[in-house]
C-alpha cells in the first residue's frame, strides 16, 4: 500500500457504537525525493461512527508514503464493522470490510494479509 500526495488512508464504521469509538493506530514511512525512507512514524486517531476519518494523511512534502502496519481497536462493547478505503479526494476505493467483536483487532502489514486478532 503506497500513497501519494492527495491520497489519504480512511476508516468508517456501518453504524453508530454503543458506548465507545475503535482507536485507529498507523505505523509509516515517507520516501523522499531520492527514494529514501525516514525514520518509522505513529498516526493515531478515533473512528467516529459513520463519518469518515483519516487514519493515516496523505503525504504532504515527500512524494510517497507507505503504512508498515495498521491497527483498528474494536474498544465498544458491540461488533462494530469497519471499512478501511483510500480517497483522493475524488474517488473513494474500498481495502477491506470487516467485522470486529468487541476487544478484537483489525491489522494489516507490510507483506502480510489482513487478519483479526482476538484478545486472549
Amino acid at each position: 500500500m503506497i500513497l501519494v500526495p492527495g491520497t489519504k488512508l480512511e476508516a468508517v464504521l456501518a453504524g453508530a457504537v454503543t458506548a465507545n469509538q475503535p482507536e485507529a493506530h498507523v505505523d509509516y514511512v515517507d520516501y523522499n525525493l531520492q527514494g529514501e525512507k525516514t525514520a518509522p512514524s505513529p498516526y493515531r486517531s478515533a473512528l467516529n461512527s459513520t463519518t469518515d476519518v483519516t487514519i493515516l494523511a496523505a503525504p504532504a512534502t515527500n512524494p510517497s508514503r507507505e503504512p508498515i502496519e495498521v491497527n483498528i481497536y474494536n474498544k465498544d462493547t458491540a461488533s462494530v464493522t469497519v471499512t478501511v478505503k483510500t480517497d483522493d479526494g475524488t474517488t473513494e476505493r474500498i481495502i477491506v470490510r470487516r467485522t470486529l467483536t468487541t476487544l478484537q483487532t483489525l491489522q494489516w502489514k507490510t507483506n502480510i494479509a489482513w487478519t483479526v486478532i482476538a484478545t486472549a
